[in-house]
């Protein structure tokens, strides 16, 4: 029986042994290379069952990180399909309230107008009323030159103001 060490870099990576029938010399160098040829071949055999066995490890965690991605790949696209859904939701909503806005825009205008044309109206009344009264008092009394100017001046005025309203609108 033969035993012959393997090394790697004069580290031992494990053991050979050679069973033979019969005891044999290794003298002659044919054989003597045959066996170290062998034994190399066995210490490389070995190193690389290490390095096979570590490349598939690191392609197993490879392989199950891209499944780990596919699957969030997947998640992710229907998350963004349901995004993409809700966002069209409020898009449609926002059209909806933009289009009520635009239908409401013009009523505001027409009741502010509305308010406005009120305002302008009970003004135009209150100068008229002044003013009736003013022609009124001028009637009924007898005024002197002075209280007639001044009377015919505030008739002047508002007749000015009611124009200015009028011309406005």
């Amino acid at each position: 029986m033969a035993v012959i060490r393997l090394e790697y870099n004069e580290s031992p990576v494990g053991v050979m042994f050679f069973n033979y029938a019969e005891a044999k010399k290794f003298s002659d160098g044919s054989t003597r290379q045959l066996i170290e040829a062998f034994t190399n071949f066995v210490t490389v055999a070995l190193i690389n069952e290490g390095y096979i066995a570590r490349i598939q490890e690191e392609r197993e965690k490879i392989n199950n990180e891209n499944e780990l991605l596919i699957s969030n790949q997947a998640i992710l696209k229907a998350e963004t399909q349901k995004l993409n859904a809700e966002k069209e939701k409020i898009q449609f909503a926002y059209e909806k309230v933009y289009q009520k806005m635009e239908e409401m825009i013009p009523r505001a205008t027409k009741a502010s107008y509305y308010a406005i044309m009120q305002g302008v109206s009970h003004d135009i009344r209150n100068l008229l009323l002044g003013l009736n009264a003013t022609l009124y008092s001028i009637q009924e009394e007898g005024s002197p030159p002075s209280v007639l100017k001044k009377r015919t001046d505030e008739i002047n005025a508002s007749v000015k103001y009611i124009n200015n309203l009028l011309n406005l609108f």
